[in-house]
Parts: structure tokens; C-alpha cells; sequence
């Protein structure tokens, strides 16, 4: 029934002589043949009505051949004997069982004998034309449709070719809609409306608009499947949509903007007045910003597009560089973020010195790094990150980010000049002094004025030494007025909560981790983490 459901235009034809047939499943049927628009009840009645004039003429037609059989009886009461002709019929032989096993095994174990099989039917796709359908038991063609019998845990291959004039997009693709049989159904409830399955595609060798396709069915028993294109089919003379384009700033000092077709080479663009390029839609834009001296691209500098203008392929920022590359869709913008001022940090005898851009400071001989383009300072020196034991900002510099900054510092005992650190624009101070399991204490007074919805989880997360963290006087962020998130704030602070337990007496395992305690500490009644600096 549900191989016949699919088939939507032979429902009317099929779908009742099967209830008639098979009563019991009447009332299942009739729920999923509303979902196609179909009077079950008017269906039945018309098909009983089309049965018994049917069986009325087949019986007067059994009695008119009765009657011609008795005319022409001969006399003779002699017994014939009917004769048959005997016919050759010529075998067939057997039945294409060719398999089409998936390449690059992936965890996909065929099932060597097949005792069940379903049948896959094809969807009718635009501009694409399926051809070499390889793998089948067995075949059945109608006027409207081809059915494939294929064994459950076996494979189904198939080449995909777009018409002249268009192109796959990156979200090119088919899929395999599963409907399971009966006992199926009985065993999973839930599976009764079936399932999406994988169909993968790899380009064909020469060719740009020509894919191969394996389907793995399931080894779980299925009666019918249907073969549907996702999407991700593009003319090449399509609409062409207008984009602006980011434009050059203080920050940044040029701007190429490239676009091509299809496997195609990259052309530049030349945008107008308004920074708008004109591009066809399916094709693929890209656009290089370079930052001025002084700034950089952080790692996680970021795209957005107004009104769905293109769909991201892939971005890239480096210190100097941010390349993105999307696909055109219809007419916007494109946004990326600016990049921002140089932060440069300079290693040297174990300290690490952070300064602004055209810092007149002098710095000291040692390692370069520039920390605008990654948060954090363990992960910029890699194995180095072992030999710092004090960090010191000797400029101001407003970061965007301060996420994990002094993570992982293991051996450092000394933070000096934090408030030389801007945090106006710095909303996660998420794992800020993570594992500082050598710092003792802290003053963190510069950044205590933080904004309401900062994200403060792990942000002194295992720092076990650390007895004294010094804020001003009005620093609470435990009120509900901070809506961040503060998970596991202080755990591992053991040293921390030990020194509060000798000032309040509080037991050490009804120490919240949260933000509950971070607070200054009034040594009466009032618990907290942070002392008055």
C-alpha cells in the first residue's frame, strides 16, 4: 500500500481494489490517504459498485459461453479428449544481481544474502537526468514510473548529469526517503513514516556537471524507497543579483572582490559607486580585505549577510588577510568585522610584555607575537608558554576578545597592569586565568566594571594557589542583574575557598563554583571571593 501511495496518480485505480480486498487495513489506509486529498468512503463505494457489475457480466458472459458450448456438443456421447500443444518457453537466465559495493568503507556491511527487498522509484528531477542505474535484483516499467527491486543491505549506483547550461552548488545532493514494511513498523512505532537516508555523490572523472551516486540500503527491511534531489541545481545565465561589498577604511586598506562559474577561474570584479557588484546567482564570490598597518584580523573575525544575499562557503583571517568565499543567492549585503588594533606581545627571560600598536615604549629583546589575532597567549607560544612566570601590560589596549588570554599558564605567578585592559568591547571572559595553578594572586580591579550579560564560565577555573583576588570596592557580579553564564567559575579554587573558609567559617563543600560568591567578601554574614584592593 505504501508503494502504491507513492505513486499518487495511481491511487484512485489501485488503493481501493486493495481495501476490498484486504478490509482490515481500511481505517490505517483511510489516515494516510487523507493526507493526499482522497474520499476513502466514496472510493470503496465506487469500486464495490464497479465489482458487482463487473461479476454481473462475467457471470452472463459464463452463461452465454455455456450455451455456445452446448450447441455445439456432437451427437455422440464419446468421450473427448482435449489435445495441447506443448511450447517452449525460452529462460531468461538469471537476474541481474550486480552489486555496486561503496567505496571507502565508511562502516557500511552489506548484507551477503538478502532475504528482504525494496523497491526504489526515482523522483522527477529538473535539469537532471539519471542514467547507468547499476545494482538491481530486478525491474518493473510502467507508464509513469520504473521500479527498482533492490536487497536490503545492499548498494544501488547511479550517474547524475545536470542539463547543458547549469551547475551543482556546494548543497548539491540526493537523499533516499525510506518507508518501512509492516513488520518493520510493528517493531518501531516510530519509523512509520519512514526515514531520510544518505545517497553520496562524487564528480565523474572529466566531467563538471556529471556525478556518480551510491545509495546503502539499510539493512533493515523496507518496502519502497524514493530517490529525491536535495538540491543545489544553478543556471549559469540565471538572475543576477547586486551585492554590496565592504569598502576601505582607516582599517582597512583594499578590497578585491572576484567572482566565478562552476569549477571556473576567479575573475575580478570592479564594484560601483556604492561598492555594489552585480553577480549571477549560483555563482561563486569572493571577496580579500587587507588590514592596514597597526591592525590585524583576529581568528574568529566574522560574516554576515542581510536578507540571505549568499550562503557561506569558507572564511579565512590572518594577522593581515580575511578572505570569504560564498554563493551568490539574491540582492544584499555583505558585513565582515574590522579588524583591530595591533596587541603585541613580546617574550622575553620568562616575561611576556603586551603592547598597544605604535607603542613609544621601549621594548625589550626577545620573541614577537601578535596577540590581536588569537585570545589566547599559551596557544600563541605553544611549547614556550611553559618558561612564562609574569605577564605585564605596559599600554592601554582594548581587545575584542579576552577569552582564555592567560589559559594554561601553569608556571605564572604574576599578572601586573590589567587595568591598562579596555573590556568595553569584551563580552566572554570565558577560562580568563584557567589553570594558573601557579598564580597566587590577582587584581582585577580595571575590568570589574564588565558588561551585564558577560560570560564568566571557568573564568578562574583550577587555579589551586590562588588565595587573593583583589576587585574594588562595588564589585558584584552575583546580583541578578548579570545574566552571563558562570559555570564552574571557581572550581578548583581550592586555596581560594580555604581562605574564606578562615574568614567566615563556612564549610568548604557549601561553596557555590558559580558566580554566587563573586563579590567582595565583608567579613561578616556576607561571603565572598574577592577582597577590597
Amino acid at each position: 500500500l505504501k508503494a502504491t501511495l507513492i505513486r499518487g496518480d495511481q491511487a484512485p485505480a489501485i488503493v481501493p481494489e486493495v481495501l476490498i480486498e484486504q478490509p482490515q487495513i481500511c481505517e490505517r489506509a483511510k489516515q494516510n490517504l487523507d493526507r493526499f486529498g482522497f474520499d476513502i468512503d466514496e472510493m470503496i463505494a465506487s469500486a464495490a459498485e464497479k465489482r458487482a457489475k463487473e461479476d454481473a457480466e462475467a457471470a452472463k458472459k459464463a452463461e452465454q459461453i455455456a450455451d455456445e458450448i452446448a450447441k455445439n456438443q456432437p451427437e455422440t456421447q464419446e468421450e473427448k479428449i482435449p489435445t495441447f500443444k506443448e511450447e517452449t518457453v525460452e529462460d531468461p537466465g538469471p537476474a541481474d544481481t550486480t552489486v555496486v559495493e561503496p567505496s571507502g568503507g565508511g562502516g557500511y556491511v552489506p548484507d551477503p544474502t538478502p532475504t528482504t527487498f525494496a523497491s526504489v522509484f526515482f523522483g522527477s528531477f529538473s535539469n537532471v537526468t539519471i542514467s547507468n542505474i547499476s545494482g538491481y535484483t530486478s525491474i518493473s516499467q510502467e507508464s509513469s514510473y520504473t521500479e527498482y527491486v533492490v536487497g536490503n543491505g545492499r548498494s544501488l549506483s547511479f550517474t547524475a548529469t545536470l542539463a547543458e547550461g547549469y551547475y551543482a552548488g556546494d548543497d548539491f545532493g540526493f537523499d533516499a526517503w525510506c518507508y518501512p514494511d509492516e513488520s518493520q513498523q510493528q517493531s518501531d512505532p516510530m519509523m512509520s513514516d519512514g526515514f531520510a537516508a544518505t545517497v553520496s555523490h562524487t564528480p565523474v572523472s572529466g566531467s563538471t556537471n556529471s556525478f556518480n551516486c551510491v545509495f546503502n540500503v539499510p539493512n533493515n527491511a523496507h518496502s519502497s524507497v524514493q530517490i529525491r534531489l536535495v538540491g543545489g541545481v544553478y543556471s549559469s545565465t540565471g538572475n543576477s543579483c547586486s551585492i554590496m561589498v565592504p569598502s576601505t577604511t582607516t582599517a582597512i586598506t583594499s578590497v578585491v572582490v572576484k567572482e566565478k562559474f562552476g569549477s571556473g577561474s576567479y575573475e575580478t570584479l570592479t564594484p560601483n559607486g556604492e561598492g555594489r557588484v552585480t553577480i549571477n546567482q549560483g555563482h561563486t564570490l569572493q571577496i580579500i580585505a587587507t588590514a592596514a598597518s597597526g591592525y590585524s584580523w583576529r581568528v574568529d573575525s566574522d560574516v554576515s549577510f542581510d536578507f540571505g544575499c549568499a550562503t557561506l562557503s569558507s572564511k579565512n583571517a590572518t594577522p593581515t588577510t580575511f578572505t570569504v568565499t560564498a554563493v551568490a543567492n539574491d540582492t544584499g549585503r555583505i558585513t565582515i568585522d574590522d579588524p583591530v588594533s595591533t596587541i603585541t606581545g613580546v617574550l622575553s627571560d620568562g616575561m611576556f610584555s603586551i603592547y598597544a600598536a605604535g607603542s613609544n615604549s621601549t621594548m625589550p629583546p626577545g620573541t614577537t607575537y601578535d596577540l590581536s589575532h588569537t585570545p589566547s597567549i599559551s596557544a600563541l607560544l605553544g611549547s614556550a608558554a611553559s618558561s612564562v612566570t609574569s605577564v605585564t601590560v605596559v599600554d592601554s589596549v582594548a581587545p575584542k576578545g579576552t577569552m582564555s588570554w592567560f589559559s594554561g599558564l601553569s608556571n605564572l605567578t604574576s599578572i601586573t597592569g590589567l587595568d591598562n585592559v579596555g573590556v568595553s568591547q569584551v563580552n566572554d571572559f570565558t577560562g580568563l586565568f584557567k589553570n594558573c595553578s601557579s598564580l597566587t594572586t590577582v587584581n582585577i580591579g580595571g575590568i570589574s566594571s564588565l558588561a551585564t550579560s558577560a560570560v564568566l564560565d571557568e573564568m578562574f577555573y583550577g587555579c589551586s594557589s590562588l588565595a587573593i583576588i583583589h576587585a574594588n570596592m562595588d564589585t558584584d557580579w552575583s546580583t541578578s542583574s548579570y545574566t552571563g553564564s558562570s559555570e564552574d567559575m571557581f572550581a578548583g579554587c581550592t586555596a581560594l575557598q580555604n581562605a574564606l573558609h578562615d574568614r567566615q567559617e563556612i564549610e568548604i563543600t557549601e561553596m557555590p563554583t558559580d558566580k554566587s560568591y563573586a563579590r567582595i567578601d565583608n567579613g561578616s554574614g556576607v561571603p565572598g571571593y574577592f577582597t577590597v584592593q
